[in-house]
């Protein structure tokens, strides 16, 4: 505790104001409990002790109410608390009072507290956006859609015969490359198409579109009419029951004639030459012909197609085949005893009467067969009319 001679005058008056604070407390706890004291100035003049001390003239009521005088307390009595001497006295005198209210309250509490002030300012407006203009300038270009450098040009290797599939890969006769793999062609179409030069000859075929394992080797006649035909039958030397053989030679044969559009029907020798060239026979192919095997078959006419003889102008007529029996010309009508078959073609506008085209009957049956035209009887100029390896019936097609 600290004496009031030893206080600053702030540290005096504040004893003082609450030794009179305390003394009211006192004073007015006397005057509210009318509690005795054990004092002598407390009893009355007669020697007793008085209910209330101020009840009594001689003892004068205080007035806590008033200020004290100077003279009421001895300040050497009067014990002040110490006051802490390490009260900062730095506080601040001049926070602001006119802070915003309008401060945002989502300011995140997680940004980051070591972010540089120091970012260069100075950053140089001179930075290079010139792409080097030395780039060589033989730098080859990409190749197109299916195309592959090979040395210095763009090669398609879907189709290319040097380069099959890849550089370097080299596709030999009579193959060709189809869709990057070397392949036989699939019919003499093509095989003209990919290599000009191809002459009238028997080359593997790509018959069924199975070239990976398995061809048939066909002749290719490259000259007549000026197009490239495919010979999908061949009679060969054959001379009596070829019915069986020729039946599965035009099935085997069936996808090379279903995608072509045209057909030759025609006399060869065994080089594929044509005979008696006046009786050669051109059509477009009927639906017919495309879905039927003209030697499987026991009889149809196919009316209304319009056949070209010996190169001349096109005229209406009637294909009659199947290997049932019939009268003696292309004319006559199917029916009878047995099988015998035919394949051959009558004017429209003769019906019993047939045209110079070729006329091959017999083929159904053990005897021989025969090669006539089909305005003559199937027997005429037997045995010089007979089938044979000089003289066979084809049908070719091409589209």
């Amino acid at each position: 505790m600290t004496r009031l001679r030893d206080s600053t005058p702030a540290q005096v008056i504040r004893g003082r104001l609450i030794a009179v604070k305390r003394l009211g407390y006192v004073c007015a706890f006397v005057v509210v409990s009318g509690c005795a004291l054990p004092h002598s100035s407390l009893r009355d003049t007669d020697g007793s002790l008085s209910d209330t001390p101020f009840d009594r003239p001689d003892v004068q009521r205080p007035d806590v109410t008033s200020e004290p005088s100077e003279d009421v307390l001895d300040e050497q009595d009067v014990i002040v608390p110490d006051v802490p001497s390490d009260v900062p006295s730095d506080v601040p005198s001049d926070i602001p009072s006119d802070i915003p209210d309008d401060v945002p309250s989502d300011v995140p509490s997680d940004v980051p507290s070591d972010i540089p002030n120091d970012v260069p300012n100075d950053v140089p407006n001179d930075v290079p956006n010139d792409v080097p203009n030395d780039v060589p300038s033989d730098v080859p270009s990409p190749c197109p859609g299916t195309q592959m450098r090979c040395g210095a040009s763009c090669i398609d290797v879907a189709t290319s015969l040097d380069h099959c599939g890849r550089c370097g890969s080299v596709c030999g006769a009579p193959n060709i490359c189809r869709a990057g793999a070397c392949v036989a062609p699939r019919d003499c179409v093509e095989l003209a198409a990919v290599r000009p030069g191809s002459v009238s000859d028997v080359y593997p075929i790509d018959h069924d579109d199975m070239a990976a394992t398995r061809t048939v080797m066909l002749r290719c006649d490259m000259t007549t009419d000026g197009r490239r035909w495919t010979i999908v039958l061949d009679s060969g030397a054959m001379a009596q029951d070829s019915r069986a053989a020729l039946a599965d030679q035009w099935r085997t044969n069936s996808p090379i004639v279903r995608r072509s559009t045209s057909m030759l029907v025609a006399y060869r020798d065994a080089s594929g030459a044509i005979v008696a060239a006046a009786n050669r026979a051109t059509f477009t192919i009927p639906s017919a012909l495309m879905s039927e095997n003209p030697f499987d078959i026991r009889s149809s006419d196919v009316t209304n197609v319009m056949v070209a003889v010996g190169g001349g102008t096109a005229a209406s007529a009637t294909i009659r085949y199947g290997y049932d029996r019939f009268g003696n010309t292309c004319g006559s009508g199917w029916g009878g005893s047995g099988e015998w078959g035919r394949f051959c073609m009558t004017q429209s506008s003769m019906p019993g009467m047939g045209n110079a085209s070729p006329f091959f009957s017999g083929w159904a049956v053990s005897s021989t067969d025969f090669c006539v035209r089909s305005n003559e009887s199937y027997n005429a100029g037997d045995p010089a009319t007979r089938c044979a390896d000089a003289r066979r019936f084809t049908i070719a097609v091409t589209r």
